[in-house]
């Protein structure tokens, strides 16, 4: 059987938006629907390639209040990691677009205004991984086991 030759890759990437406080970024990062929001946004923001939104984080929001009211270094933030499939490797969205497409989705869900600080360039993820690190000598090993067992 040929193949086609346009086999679909996934790339990875991350987007930085930030928050009024970390009341409302620890909010976000719990919310199905922020998720989903993100997922959407950049999905559109980029041809309409599948996205899935793999994680929600806080970030800038130390776990513990600094006495006196310390000063802040920086803005309390919401980092979305993601995954997309693709036969090539979609620009990534401006700032721009997906902070306008980001808050089209937000705003309906009662969150204020979003800005998009970051967005990290799409690195490719190889579906290897996990056999890699196993080794393909134990990999072999492990399946002749397997089948050792079924044929008992």
């Amino acid at each position: 059987g040929g193949g086609s030759g346009s086999t679909t890759k996934t790339y990875a990437g991350s987007t930085t938006v930030k928050v009024d406080d970390c009341a409302t970024a620890q909010n976000m990062t719990t919310s199905a629907s922020v998720k989903n929001a993100f997922k959407t946004a950049l999905s559109e923001s980029m041809n309409g390639v599948p996205v899935s939104v793999t994680e929600l984080a806080k970030v800038n929001c130390p776990a513990r209040r600094l006495k006196d009211g310390g000063r802040r270094l920086a803005d309390p933030s919401v980092k979305a990691a993601y995954t997309y499939t693709s036969a090539t490797n979609v620009a990534k969205p401006s700032l721009n677009a997906l902070q306008t497409k980001l808050n089209d989705k937000l705003t309906p869900l009662g969150y204020p205004t979003v800005t998009v600080t970051s967005i990290s360039d799409p690195q490719q993820v190889t579906s290897t991984n996990v056999n890699a690190a196993m080794g393909a000598h134990g990999l072999f090993l492990s399946m002749a086991s397997l089948l050792v067992g079924i044929s008992w």
